[in-house]
């Protein structure tokens, strides 16, 4: 094997090794950052904590369960709302008997609201239009 075959793989050995280090720990350093931040996001945030290390999954329920009566100022770059969650689990400012819905949305974060104050949301917009919007 000549001289320069094995100072290349020397090299690439040492390439390989590097990288597998700075995956491991990468992974080490969000692991930390997880367990550090997860009793601030289940404590603070709108959604049920479905598992014992706080993260959110799907059920049988809803895509992404909410948590009854939950409040959260949701401040971004972009937008800083009001995130109200009613007691039926429902992104609304005042309880509603579930019997009396006449039209139901489903959807994802545009008809969640993503951004936008309970009233600007479209939904909401639709229900004041076709006199379905009745806040008790």
């Amino acid at each position: 094997m000549s001289s320069t075959k094995v100072k290349v793989s020397a090299y690439f050995l040492i390439l390989i090794l590097f990288i597998f280090l700075l995956e491991l720990g990468s992974w080490f350093i969000l692991k930390i950052i997880a367990i550090n931040n997860s009793e601030v996001v289940t404590d603070s945030f709108i959604f049920k904590p479905i598992n014992k290390d706080g993260t959110f999954l799907p059920n049988k329920d809803s895509v992404l369960p909410m948590q009854e009566n939950a409040f959260h100022n949701w401040t971004r770059e972009e937008f800083d709302v009001i995130v109200k969650i009613n007691s039926n689990g429902l992104r609304e400012d005042f309880d509603e008997d579930i019997s009396e819905i006449k039209v139901a949305f489903f959807g994802d974060s545009f008809t969640f609201g993503h951004g936008v104050n309970v009233n600007d949301r479209f939904t909401n917009i639709f229900a004041k239009q076709n006199s379905y919007y009745s806040p008790k």
